[in-house]
């Protein structure tokens, strides 16, 4: 079954924007920090899937906590990599991660749905941010949104994002999101290589890969991200020189460094 990508305009990429996504995440995973002000908490203990709804003027933003290595119950989320049917109605919308679609049913509707409608009834718009684990989770409830509920994100930044989905649901997801979501990988960042693709898992929405120079490709060809990965760490790197913790790849705070200096004058550290 094929599925056509709506007629709507792509949106712009936007470092600000990418920025805000980022802070999101990390409010998420600062446990210890004070939340902004009408900020909404979500917790389900069994899984212990923890989820935050943001508030501003102009909108409300969905965001799951990310993975915490020393959390057994996140450990065993991610390893739930066995499918199962993205949609309880059909199984022509593809399968989807177990383990994502658990954490998210686990605090989703609920009174969630109650807030999003109250935000939109107020003229606002919903975006999703995700990292990691929370960005499989994100995109699983932005899809859900618009396959269900019929409410539409306005964006959706993916940081890191491990594969969702079998390529059925990646077409299900990119014929109502496409245009809205950046899938956005780091350089060497092993989590959006998981689970594997020869497994029948997916990426979908626009990727936006950051090579070790730390210049920005929208939707390069897998060649030459394979090429990159494999023997860009033989070249001169960006990730070395800007921050020597940047062999790590993955968290939150490195991907928000290679966007600032991306931004910078200094591309491709010259």
């Amino acid at each position: 079954m094929k599925f056509k990508r709506p007629r709507i305009r792509p949106l712009d990429w936007s470092d600000d924007s990418a920025l805000v996504a980022l802070n999101h995440v990390k409010i998420a995973m600062n446990k210890t920090g004070r939340l902004p002000e009408g900020t909404d908490f979500y917790e389900d203990k069994k899984t212990d899937t923890q989820f935050f709804l943001f508030h501003s003027e102009r909108f409300v933003t969905c965001t799951f906590r990310a993975t915490e290595s020393s959390k057994w119950r996140d450990i065993k989320r991610d390893l739930k990599f066995w499918k199962v049917k993205a949609s309880e109605q059909s199984w022509r919308f593809g399968k989807v991660h177990r383990g994502f679609k658990g954490g998210v049913s686990s605090v989703w509707p609920g009174y969630i749905l109650d807030k999003i409608n109250i935000a939109l009834d107020e003229g606002r718009e919903v975006r999703i941010h995700g990292h990691s684990l929370g960005a499989g989770e994100g995109a699983y409830l932005a899809w859900d949104l618009v396959h269900t509920n019929g409410i539409r994100p306005s964006e959706v930044y993916l940081f890191g994002s491990p594969r969702l989905g079998n390529k059925r649901f990646a077409d299900a997801y990119n014929a109502l999101l496409y245009n809205v979501t950046f899938n956005v990988w780091n350089y060497r960042d092993p989590v959006p290589t998981i689970p594997f693709a020869h497994w029948n898992f997916r990426h979908f929405g626009r990727i936006v890969y950051y090579d070790n120079l730390g210049n920005r490709h929208v939707n390069p060809k897998r060649s030459f991200v394979f090429k990159n990965r494999i023997f860009g760490s033989l070249k001169k790197s960006c990730f070395k020189k800007k921050n020597t913790e940047m062999g790590r790849y993955h968290g939150a705070k490195i991907y928000e460094e290679t966007i600032i200096a991306s931004s910078e004058e200094t591309r491709g550290c010259a």
